[in-house]
């Protein structure tokens, strides 16, 4: 009788339990849909000079790639390397501006200016000698490439890079440019 009792209660608790958790994951997906903005940090041009995201933003005419990265990181290389050839078209079409952050520490951030002067990148690249941006972007590895509509919002990430991501990025500038 106790069994039966026991068994016959933990039906409405499962379904209850089924329930909450469900609710519980629909809450989570709807705000993961929410547009995260860019938060507004210091970062410094490659002559040292500070600047804040907000200025990155501010006056924004097309979408922005937000690409992390290091020098001694491989595939960052391989990945603004492809990005720089595509670039000017890119540009030219969506009005998208590709901005670098080095996250380089402060003793490596020197060799930043002329390893980007060798490989003639014409995007903009910036410091995050102390990864304030880093941290509040909750970037965990790199290369880490964010795409951000005219408004500032987070419209696509992406982690890591292989030959051929850059598509799936173009897709992301298309639809931030619309």
């Amino acid at each position: 009788m106790i069994k039966k009792t026991i068994s016959f209660l933990g039906q409405p608790l499962l379904a209850l339990l089924v329930a909450l958790v469900g609710s519980s994951l629909l809450l989570a997906a709807q705000d993961t849909t929410a547009q995260q903005r860019l938060p507004i940090v210091s970062l410094k041009k490659l002559d040292g000079t500070p600047i804040t995201t907000h200025e990155l933003t501010a006056n924004a005419t097309g979408p922005i790639v937000l690409d992390f990265w290091a020098t001694w990181c491989k595939p960052c290389i391989q990945e603004l390397t492809a990005l720089a050839e595509l670039y000017p078209e890119w540009h030219k079409q969506t009005g998208v501006r590709i901005i670098a952050v080095s996250i380089d520490d402060a003793r490596n951030s020197k060799k930043v200016a002329p390893f980007v002067r060798g490989r003639r990148w014409e995007f903009d690249v910036y410091l995050d000698e102390n990864a304030d941006l880093k941290r509040a972007l909750n970037v965990n590895e790199i290369p880490h490439t964010f795409v951000l509509n005219r408004r500032g919002e987070i419209i696509y990430q992406h982690k890591s890079y292989a030959p051929g991501d850059e598509d799936l990025l173009w897709e992301a500038i298309k639809k931030a440019a619309e």
